[in-house]
């Protein structure tokens, strides 16, 4: 008999009154999706609005379709293996739809800046400092890392860490996470990849 496995896909998605993509009440926080299946997304926008779905397991791509004349609209997402926790970001018009997602890092000195998507009007951390953010140099040994909201990035340092290598926040399933934009949607959690000695990336270990 084949077994079925389980994983929590945690859904960062809000939009404000006035927008037209909507999704049914059963896509919501900490939402249940069997793993490794192509899983039904749907919802309502506009008729003929172009409606894409993207997870954040997903490095490239994801599903897009267009809202039919009544307005209805579906795509299936190749769901990952049981991992997580994950999200998922539906896009329609140009609308604040998202909370930050992270795109890029780069190095300066003995810290990191992350680059974000979706920031919105800004970054903000909602009891300052940004919390369950962890830093690591070569050994990926994480620790407890500080940081400043800069220009809409974010700068990630520890002086535990004088080579930072990658970064980590929220990665967690019992993380509550701080960082939102300005319109109250929260950042996802993300790590970033790190160098490693043979040459290439590898990603760090949950």
């Amino acid at each position: 008999m084949k077994k079925t496995i389980l994983f929590v896909l945690l859904l960062m998605i809000s939009w404000p009154a006035f927008a037209e993509v909507k999704l049914p009440a059963l896509f919501s926080d900490n939402m249940v999706l069997q793993q490794d299946f192509n899983a039904p997304v749907w919802g309502w926008a506009d008729p003929g609005e172009k409606v894409s779905v993207k997870g954040s397991w997903q490095l490239l791509g994801g599903s897009s379709t267009t809202a039919d004349k009544r307005g209805k609209w579906m795509v299936k997402i190749k769901t990952p293996k049981a991992s997580g926790p994950f999200s998922l970001t539906v896009r329609g018009k140009n609308i604040v739809y998202s909370g930050p997602l992270y795109n890029s890092m780069k190095k300066e000195d003995n810290k990191i800046r992350i680059f974000f998507d979706h920031v919105g009007s800004g970054l903000v951390a909602m009891g300052e400092p940004v919390s369950h953010l962890t830093i690591a140099g070569e050994d990926q040994n994480f620790v407890k890392a500080d940081s400043e909201v800069e220009n809409n990035t974010l700068v990630v340092y520890s002086p535990e860490v004088k080579g930072p290598l990658a970064v980590r926040y929220a990665w967690s399933n019992t993380a509550v996470p701080n960082l939102f934009n300005f319109e109250g949607l929260p950042a996802s959690p993300f790590r970033t990849a790190a160098p490693c000695l043979a040459g290439g990336y590898s990603v760090p270990d949950i």
